[in-house]
C-alpha cells in the first residue's frame, strides 16, 4: 500500500483506498488478458501546506472592494472572495467604485476644459484692452500672428489649417463688425473642487451603490402611498408596526395566528380590509 506523507490521516485513508484499488483493477484486468495499463492512474496527493488558504482579502474590506473593481473575470473575483455570491455588499460597492471612476474622469477632463478657456478669456481680453487703438484704425502690423490666434480661440472660431495672418485679420474684423459677445467662461469654482475631492475618495457607502439608491426610492415611494392612506389603512399600518416592534400576535376571527401577514392585508378589529396595505 503507497503512503501518503503530510496528509491528515481520513483525507490519507482515502487516497491510500482509491490508489489501492485502481491498482487492483488494473491487475486483474491484465490476468484477464487485457491491456490494463491504459486504465492505470496515480492519485496525485497535495503536500497540506499548498492547500488553498481561502479570501486572500477580508470581508467589507477596502482592499477587497478596490480588488473586486479591477476583476474583470469570474475567477479573479473568486479568487478576491474565495467564492463569495455577486449579491454581496462588497459587489455593490465594487460598481459603484468603478462608476465613480467614469465620473472622475468627467470631472477632472472638465476641469481642465474649463482652466483652460479661463486662461483663454484673460489673455483675450488682455490682448482686446492692450490693442483697442490699433483695431479702430484696423492697424494690424503691430498685431501678432499668435494674439489673433488666441482672439480667434476665446470666440471658438475654428482655426482652418494653413491660415495666413491676412486670413486671421479678416476673421477677427467679422466678429468686431458682427458685435458678437465672448462667449461666457464658467469658472472651476471651489465647490465644484470639493465635489472632485469626494469623488476621489475611496470609500463607498452603501448609500452610493445601485442597491442604496433603489432602497432611497422605495421608501420615498412608500411615503407618497402612505400620504393618500385612508382611516382603516392607517390603522392597520399602525397594528403591522407595534405587531413587528413589540412581537405580539394577531389573531383572526377564528382564533388563527396571522401575524405580519394579517396587518400587511389589513387586519382590523380581527376582520380583514382587502385594500389596506
Amino acid at each position: 500500500m503507497r503512503k501518503s506523507i503530510d496528509l491528515d490521516k481520513e483525507y490519507a485513508l482515502l487516497v491510500n483506498s482509491v490508489q489501492e484499488a485502481n491498482e487492483y483493477a488494473v491487475y486483474s484486468l491484465i490476468e484477464a488478458g487485457y491491456d490494463g495499463s491504459q486504465l492505470q492512474a496515480v492519485v496525485a496527493v497535495r503536500p497540506a501546506d499548498a492547500r488553498s488558504t481561502g479570501p486572500i482579502t477580508q470581508r467589507m474590506s477596502k482592499e477587497r472592494i478596490e480588488l473586486l473593481a479591477r476583476a474583470n473575470t469570474h475567477g479573479k473575483k473568486f479568487f478576491a472572495t474565495g467564492g463569495s455570491h455577486v449579491c454581496s455588499d462588497d459587489f455593490f460597492k465594487a460598481q459603484a467604485l468603478l462608476a465613480r471612476d467614469d465620473e472622475l474622469a468627467e470631472k477632472e477632463a472638465l476641469k481642465k476644459t474649463l482652466q483652460h478657456k479661463a486662461e483663454i478669456a484673460a489673455k483675450g481680453m488682455a490682448i482686446v484692452v492692450e490693442k483697442a487703438a490699433l483695431f479702430e484704425t484696423n492697424n494690424y502690423k503691430d498685431v501678432s500672428s499668435k494674439e489673433l490666434d488666441v482672439l480667434m480661440q476665446w470666440y471658438d472660431v475654428e482655426k482652418r489649417q494653413g491660415m495666413k495672418k491676412p486670413d486671421k485679420v479678416a476673421a477677427w474684423k467679422d466678429i468686431r463688425l458682427s458685435g458678437k459677445a465672448p462667449p461666457v467662461v464658467h469658472d472651476w469654482t471651489d465647490e465644484d473642487e470639493q465635489q472632485l475631492m469626494g469623488i476621489k475618495n475611496r470609500e463607498v457607502d452603501m448609500s452610493e451603490t445601485y442597491l442604496g439608491r433603489y432602497a432611497a426610492l422605495q421608501k420615498r415611494n412608500a411615503v407618497a402611498a402612505v400620504l393618500d392612506f385612508t382611516n382603516d389603512e392607517w390603522d392597520s399600518l399602525k397594528r403591522m408596526r407595534e405587531a413587528d416592534s413589540t412581537n405580539i400576535d394577531l389573531v383572526d376571527d377564528n382564533g388563527c395566528n396571522v401575524g405580519a401577514l394579517g396587518a400587511e392585508n389589513g387586519a382590523n378589529g380581527g376582520e380583514f380590509v382587502e385594500e389596506a396595505v
